[in-house]
């Protein structure tokens, strides 16, 4: 198979979808219960990915990726011996394996990147001071390390100023998506303007910009937000996913589209408000999905 020319940021492989948590806003439906995991076809598309596409990073994330660390360890030792050698690896996790001595050295061992979620929903199952235990062996190890969090109130960023004083770390946010888990128990964000100071558009385009993700259930695809998880959209996921080569995913006009430099006019909220479209997530991601429901869906079927 050609090589391709293409030098991509960031891989992010979703390893399953079951997790030892069962958070209230996951909108992926996480759940001890939930046991959607990569088959073989998969395995294929991944390994096909590894081989012949540059990444500066690849991340294994879920569900709660580090319950299949076996299946880790055999892609990363793929990656080791592939074109992606130097490539940083990095596990975007909940964090639980610090009770287990012997996995915690495992991963630590073999990991250049640590992500841990913390919000008010992922501390129903998880301690600070496990997470902070985490942070300061990461930091003992030169191993970089992240706190990820979601918040739908005002209230979380005060709590997110705490947890940054606590840990000596700085945490990245998001707002809540309204999909998934989050929309079964009717969790909303309280007021989404509030957060567009924050968000500050800076990135002048999608922040999965350069990256490359895979899904066990879509495949290939460019949205981390709600145009993959909604499901009145599920008869369009073809245009931003797919489940062939990364050679097929590449040429999706969706792909292209995101992954655009001049992606500026995403900052302008005011077409938004203007035509009404409510801004259910950042101004960003909402946005993106005005874009694409006015301009990818045949015959503009599909409302915001």
């Amino acid at each position: 198979m050609k090589h391709l020319v293409t030098d991509f940021k960031e891989f992010h492989i979703s390893i399953s979808y079951r997790c030892n948590f069962k958070c209230d806003h996951c909108c992926q439906k996480s759940s001890p219960k939930n046991v959607l995991t990569i088959d073989e076809s998969d395995r294929r598309n991944i390994v096909d990915a590894i081989r012949n596409a540059q990444f500066d990073q690849i991340f294994f994330s879920g569900g709660e990726p580090t319950l299949c660390w076996k299946e880790i360890e055999k892609f990363i030792l793929i990656i080791k011996n592939s074109v992606n050698s130097k490539s940083k690896i990095g596990i975007i996790t909940n964090g639980w394996f610090t009770k287990n001595e012997k996995l915690f050295a495992q991963i630590l061992s073999k990991v250049n990147i640590l992500y841990v979620s913390i919000d008010k929903y992922h501390l129903k199952y998880i301690s600070l001071q496990k997470i902070k235990k985490l942070c300061d062996e990461c930091k003992i190890r030169g191993i970089e390390f992240q706190c990820v969090s979601t918040v739908d109130t005002p209230e979380d960023l005060i709590s997110i100023s705490e947890w940054e004083e606590f840990l000596e770390c700085k945490i990245q946010f998001q707002v809540t998506l309204p999909v998934g888990m989050a929309c079964e128990n009717n969790i909303t964000v309280s007021n989404s303007r509030v957060f567009t100071k924050n968000t500050k558009f800076d990135l002048l385009h999608c922040p999965a910009y350069g990256k490359v993700l895979y899904d066990p259930k879509w495949g290939f695809n460019s949205c981390c937000c709600d145009l993959l998880y909604d499901n009145d959209l599920a008869e369009y996921r073809h245009l931003i996913s797919c489940k062939k080569t990364i050679h097929e995913f590449i040429k999706l006009k969706f792909y292209n589209f995101i992954n655009d430099e001049k992606f500026v006019d995403i900052a302008d909220v005011n077409e938004l408000i203007k035509r009404k479209y409510p801004i259910k997530t950042t101004p960003i991601c909402s946005y993106c999905k005005f874009k694409f429901t006015n301009y990818f869906l045949p015959n503009n079927t599909v409302e915001g």
